[in-house]
C-alpha cells in the first residue's frame, strides 16, 4: 500500500474485511473495485487474477532428534521430505489458535493424513509457531513462505506425506476488464509482492 500511495497520492482508499461471499457481492454491486478472496466462486460478470499460491506443510528443525537420519537431506518447500506424518505424532505439535483460517487448514490436514498429535501447543502467531518449530521445539503445519523472510540460525526441514505440499489458492476478483492505471497497478504490486515473499522472485501474472 505505501508503494501504491506513492504512485497515486490522491487516491481514495477504503478497505473492507468480510467473508468471501460478502466480498463477491460487494464487487458485483459496485461497492468494491477489487476483492481478495480465498475461494474461487465463479460468476459470469467477474474476472479473476490468480495470485501466487501459498504452500503449506509440516516444518521442523534439522536438530530434531527424530529427524537425525534426515539432517543432511536436501529438501525445500517445492520438494519436502516424504515422511509418514503419523511417525511424528510423538513430537510437540505447535498449532494455530482456534480462530482463523490457519486453524481450519490444520484441522483439514490432520483429518486428511490421520495425524493425531499427542501433545499440542496453541499459538496465535504463525510466525512464532514457525520460529519455535525451527528452533527444535517440535513441529508445526505452516506456510512455507516464512522460510524466505524469517531468518533463523537453524535450518528448517520441510516434511509432507507423499512429498508434495498442499496448495492454498488466493484470487483477486473484479468486474469487467482490469482498468489501466490504479486498478492494474494495485493488482501488479499485490501479485509481485506476494510472489517475492512466497517464491523469492516475481512470477508471471495469470488472469482467468
Amino acid at each position: 500500500m505505501p508503494e501504491l500511495n506513492r504512485l497515486y497520492p490522491d487516491m481514495r482508499l477504503t478497505i473492507f474485511e468480510d467473508r468471501d461471499i460478502n466480498m463477491l457481492d460487494k464487487v458485483l454491486n459496485g461497492v468494491l473495485d477489487i476483492a481478495i478472496v480465498e475461494s474461487y466462486a465463479y460468476h459470469s460478470s467477474l474476472h479473476y487474477l490468480r495470485l501466487p499460491s501459498e504452500q503449506y506443510m509440516f516444518i521442523t528443525s534439522c536438530e530434531n532428534p527424530r529427524m537425525a537420519a534426515y539432517r543432511d537431506a536436501a529438501c525445500s518447500p517445492e520438494a519436502p521430505l516424504d515422511i509418514d506424518a503419523d511417525w511424528l505424532a510423538d513430537d510437540l505439535f505447535i498449532c494455530p489458535s482456534v480462530k482463523g483460517r490457519m486453524n481450519r487448514q490444520t484441522q483439514w490436514m490432520c483429518s486428511t493424513y490421520n495425524f493425531q498429535p499427542k501433545r499440542t501447543l496453541f499459538l496465535a502467531s504463525g510466525m512464532t509457531a514457525y520460529r519455535m518449530a525451527v528452533s527444535g521445539m517440535g513441529l508445526t503445519f505452516q506456510n512455507a513462505a516464512y522460510s524466505t523472510f524469517v531468518k533463523t540460525k537453524e535450518r528448517p526441514l520441510f516434511i509432507m506425506p507423499g512429498g508434495k505440499a498442499t496448495q492454498h489458492h488466493v484470487f483477486a476478483l473484479f468486474k469487467g476488464e482490469p482498468r489501466p492505471g490504479l486498478q492494474q497497478d494495485f493488482m501488479r504490486l499485490l501479485h509481485d509482492r506476494m510472489s517475492t515473499a512466497i517464491y523469492g522472485e516475481v512470477t508471471p501474472m495469470e488472469y482467468m
